[in-house]
């Protein structure tokens, strides 16, 4: 294989062994879907550094040790499991920056108990996340005068406008068998080529035009795109990860290297 994290087949491989060793290190218990997303504005801010890629992860890590001991009051200390991996991409190619996390459905208190924890307050995780992330984002920019005073504003308009903080979708996994549901996870998101070969229609090796579908997000309908292969390369390229950048990580639980807990 070239080991290129961005080529499909080699991709595909990858999430295949990834899934096959974390079978065997989460913990046999209910695990959650979250996904974290960002206002539009501010997606422009990712692309042109992508060391503020690290503060994408950060903020969504501070949002869910917040929410679970908002939850489970202020006096015990409660520490969930979970993986956070990052997309740079949306169905349409375009750049789309978001984090999906595998989240135990519990966690562990200061006497390494493990308590089930069923119930997520969407209101907190909306919130907590959006005020999370524009707070590392004035810090990450706290040494530009310039860029700090633009973002200022530009957060000032987004917070008036989102009142409810920025969509947080966690929704039930339907696998009722924990570590199942961490594999199929595993095999969709980690490791997950930006496009399948198999949405390639077309492709006219004389005029350069290739040919090409995906099925919008919210209407679920079919989008058929025709364009030159250049500026469908140029859209894939965008989203070829920095060198030693780290796409999936690990928190709570699954912090620790051996997983010795």
């Amino acid at each position: 294989t070239c080991k290129s994290r961005f080529c499909n087949s080699c991709g595909v491989k990858f999430a295949a062994e990834r899934a096959e060793y974390l079978s065997n290190a989460v913990l046999n218990v209910s695990h959650r879907h979250v996904v974290f997303t960002i206002d539009e504005r501010l997606r422009v801010y990712f692309k042109k550094d992508r060391l503020l890629l690290n503060v994408l992860f950060e903020a969504a890590k501070d949002t869910i040790f917040y929410t679970f001991n908002k939850m489970n009051g202020k006096k015990k200390t409660f520490t969930p499991g979970f993986i956070l991996t990052l997309h740079t991409f949306g169905r349409d190619l375009k750049w789309n920056p978001h984090i999906h996390v595998l989240l135990t459905e519990g966690a562990m208190n200061e006497n390494s108990q493990y308590k089930v924890i069923n119930y997520i307050n969407y209101e907190v995780l909306r919130k907590s996340f959006m005020s999370s992330l524009f707070r590392r984002m004035r810090e990450f920019y706290a040494n530009s005068t310039k860029e700090l005073s633009e973002l200022r504003i530009l957060l000032n308009v987004i917070y008036k406008e989102k009142t409810n903080g920025f969509y947080v979708n966690a929704p039930k996994m339907k696998n009722k068998d924990g570590k199942t549901a961490v594999v199929n996870y595993i095999l969709r998101y980690t490791g997950r080529p930006v496009m399948a070969e198999s949405r390639i229609v077309d492709f006219d090796y004389t005029s350069g035009i290739i040919h090409y579908y995906y099925e919008d997000h919210t209407t679920e309908e079919r989008v058929e795109v025709t364009e030159h292969v250049i500026e469908f390369m140029k859209k894939l390229a965008q989203h070829i990860p920095e060198p030693q950048f780290k796409m999936i990580r690990y928190c709570g639980l699954y912090a620790t290297c051996d997983h010795t807990h």
